[in-house]
């Protein structure tokens, strides 16, 4: 058996031998720092299927790609795989206002660039592929045989909702085997890859609909359907079917073309043509491009006022223990005084909570998807964001200075070594913090 051949709900699995016995053990680590687990041939608890053939990875644009429409609609019209740029590769400022480390001990190497004072955002660009193939919802495979990976690559991530995904190492990907494929005619425009996380939903998905007008611009009102991979019905996103699709009406897409090819499971789609916008980078720097961040603000901005004294302290009480305060009831009574209400935004519909934050003055909370509605506010908003020392990744201190934001951080080591970890913070240092940020002009 290729040790490298086999899956089990998704995450890979290898062989070797203990005490002359062959064992199954998963191989890759989690987000959590720990591995799913090791069984003996009897005790595997997954039906195992082979993957496909190995093919390699493009995760920029291809060879033949070029920023002049009328290149692109040459290629269009003869069939060639083909990346447009949509914009070029840029270099961002993303100075921080304020950082407490509250007596962290667990400051890993990332911290160097949490801190640094600029970050460099990738090329944004979309692929023309034909006779492309869909795999899971989350793979794509050209005619020319390169894998076009278009969501986050964290294993932990493709096994948590998908029944059986493809596994990549350093050279390139195995993709799994499916025994239907079904063609779909026309020109299809994945707009939406990622799957359980509202954060990474609203800054890496919503983006992309900025392309929408230039794929219409060459293939008019031909396009035939907007791909969109949600899991309705799969807890414990069973929620967010709704909640998508009314973001898909704020931001002007046309519900009636939307397709989830994940209804269909374990079928792969070959499409006459495929449109695959460029993914962000979701590792420790999470660089944003200022192209993404313009368009979901064009949606979503409210031309209105700060109104002064609007203070928000958000609370992930929807989220469980999930890396949330700990001690958030001692916190809210820290910041009451300096005129901080709670809301638990997350259970709000998808308007409303652009609503309410769009106004603030100033907001404090934990790392979490909700902190991306910072998105909706014109600009100076206040922001104090608290995490651990295993969060951090600048994702909103990114953010912020592409929305003209003030950030500021606090930053404690968490009660378990690991990213889903709660933290307990010192209320009376994140009172001073936020006091200080309120000073500030």
């Amino acid at each position: 058996m290729n040790e490298r051949s086999w899956v089990a709900d998704g995450s890979l699995l290898s062989v070797f031998s203990r005490a002359d016995q062959p064992t199954f053990n998963f191989a890759t680590q989690d987000m959590a720092g720990t591995y799913p687990g090791e069984f003996l041939p009897d005790q595997t608890p997954h039906i195992l299927r082979p993957l496909g053939n190995f093919a390699p990875f493009m995760r920029g644009p291809l060879a033949n790609s070029t920023s002049s429409y009328d290149e692109l609609k040459t290629a269009t019209n003869r069939g060639e795989d083909f990346s447009f740029i949509v914009a070029p590769q840029t270099t961002v400022v993303t100075p921080s206002r304020g950082l407490w480390l509250d007596g962290c001990t667990n400051l890993p190497g990332r911290a160097q660039l949490f801190l640094a004072d600029n970050y460099v955002g990738d090329e944004v660009f979309f692929h023309v592929l034909f006779d492309a193939v869909l795999y899971n919802g989350m793979l794509v495979q050209s005619s020319g045989g390169e894998a076009v990976y278009e969501t986050c690559y964290q294993t932990e991530l493709r096994s948590r909702y998908l029944k059986y995904a493809a596994f990549e190492n350093d050279s390139g990907v195995f993709l799994p085997r499916f025994d239907d494929v079904k063609n779909k005619s026309g020109a299809w425009f994945l707009l939406n890859n990622m799957l359980g996380n509202f954060g990474h939903f609203h800054i890496q998905s919503l983006s992309t609909i900025g392309m929408l007008d230039q794929c219409r611009t060459l293939f008019g009102s031909d396009l035939a359907g907007i791909i969109s991979t949600s899991r309705p019905g799969h807890p414990p996103e069973d929620h967010e079917e709704p909640f998508r699709m009314s973001a898909y009406e704020r931001f002007g897409v046309d519900k009636s073309l939307i397709w989830n090819p994940l209804l269909e499971e374990g079928v792969a789609f070959k499409f006459d043509v495929l449109i695959v916008p460029s993914t962000h980078r979701i590792d420790e720097r999470l660089a944003f491009h200022p192209y993404q961040t313009n368009v979901i603000r064009s949606h979503l901005v409210h031309d209105k006022p700060i109104t002064p004294g609007k203070r928000i302290l958000l609370s992930r009480a929807d989220m469980g223990n999930k890396r949330s305060v700990a001690n958030f009831d001692d916190l809210e009574a820290a910041l009451r005084p300096l005129g901080f209400e709670t809301l638990v935004i997350g259970s709000m519909p998808y308007s409303e909570q652009l609503v309410t934050l769009s106004d603030a003055e100033a907001v404090v909370g934990a790392h979490g998807g909700n902190l991306t509605n910072i998105m909706s506010h014109p600009g100076k908003l206040k922001i104090l964001e608290l995490f651990h020392t295993s969060q951090i990744n600048g994702w909103f201190k990114h953010v912020a200075a592409l929305c003209n934001a003030d950030y500021y951080a606090y930053c404690v080591d968490p009660i378990e070594p690991n990213w889903y970890s709660s933290f307990v913070v010192d209320p009376a240092l994140v009172a001073k913090c936020a006091s200080t940020m309120l000073r500030q002009g």
